[in-house]
């Protein structure tokens, strides 16, 4: 999990996020593709697990098997950490031919990957979906800074005012 992002997602905002339906999202829990957090009976996704959806969503569009499109999810989210800290991520992307799995920033090692293929290969635009994630995190779940104080989801709007104006006294 991201340490200096504490913002979780609903499956409303997965769903708007990433295009899949209700349903395709508790099948691929059920079938361990994507596992997020629950709480009670609520799916919390993390970060990581948003751009997991997405990229699932976007293999299986390829016609990319369930059983590799599980082990390329577990392999993706093992490093989304570092990958979420890339400095270009408008050129991140996924390559795998179902054996071997590749994530590449660098255009000629990207074309070097399509040569050196005896079969055909599946590209995916990773950094297009972690920027999109990102982007969709508030900049109060991404201020450790500053030592600013960070809130969760389940903070009430309430605590979140006085946070605020808290600020505003301390720039005064």
């Amino acid at each position: 999990m991201l340490r200096n992002m504490y913002k979780t997602f609903s499956s409303r905002e997965v769903l708007n996020l990433s295009g899949v339906t209700q349903r395709q999202i508790q099948w691929w829990d059920e079938r361990k593709v994507v596992c997020p957090h629950l709480r009670g009976h609520t799916r919390e996704f993390s970060p990581e697990h948003t751009v997991a959806v997405m990229l699932v969503a976007e293999l299986r569009r390829k016609g990319v098997s369930l059983q590799k499109v599980r082990l390329l999810s577990q392999y993706v989210q093992k490093r989304l950490p570092e990958l979420f800290r890339a400095p270009d991520l408008d050129k991140l992307c996924l390559l795998t031919d179902g054996k071997r799995t590749y994530i590449e920033s660098d255009f000629k090692k990207i074309v070097d990957c399509f040569r050196e293929s005896k079969q055909g290969m599946w590209l995916v635009a990773l950094g297009q979906f972690i920027e999109t994630v990102k982007a969709a995190i508030p900049p109060e779940y991404d201020g450790s800074s500053r030592g600013e104080p960070r809130y969760t989801d389940r903070m009430s709007k309430t605590h979140r005012v006085k946070l605020a104006m808290q600020r505003r006294r301390a720039q005064a």
